[in-house]
């Protein structure tokens, strides 16, 4: 799994077990997403104001993300190392906004895209994710 905001819970039923438990083990990861921001690449549309990924961006309404340039030439209309929250617009598109608010409720604040940047942008996700790494079990007795 990917994207746990919480430690799932897991749940035993079924066998001959007595009180077995299992946890599981999550890892923090950093999380983000390149996009090219020429022209040419199409993966910046002016005129929605939404950046496009050639991959599914894993992206939940909402979240924060910061926006790297890595010292290439910005997209009009957002700052480089900026905090901007997502709202998903497709499994490869998103838009951005000012606040968390605005990206759950769609529809005004959009940050306008004016121009194109230069080169591969990624947005990093500035928030605790976890991802699952394993599930032992801790203990039991099985007849």
């Amino acid at each position: 799994g990917f994207d746990y905001v919480s430690t799932p819970v897991v749940t035993i039923s079924g066998g001959n077990g007595t009180g077995a438990s299992a946890r599981a083990n999550l890892k923090s990861i950093d999380h983000s997403v390149s996009f090219n921001a020429t022209a040419d690449s199409a993966r910046v549309d002016l005129t929605d104001s939404t950046i496009g990924f050639s991959t599914f961006h894993k992206f939940r309404n909402g979240e924060k993300v910061i926006y790297k340039t890595f010292g290439q030439t910005a997209v009009n209309g957002i700052s480089t190392d900026a905090i901007y929250y997502v709202h998903t617009v497709g499994v490869s598109t998103v838009k951005l906004y000012k606040s968390e608010t605005e990206a759950v409720n769609v529809g005004v604040n959009t940050v306008i895209l004016s121009g194109f940047g230069v080169g591969v942008h990624n947005l990093l996700h500035n928030q605790n994710i976890f991802d699952r790494k394993d599930i032992p079990f801790y203990q039991g007795v099985f007849s």
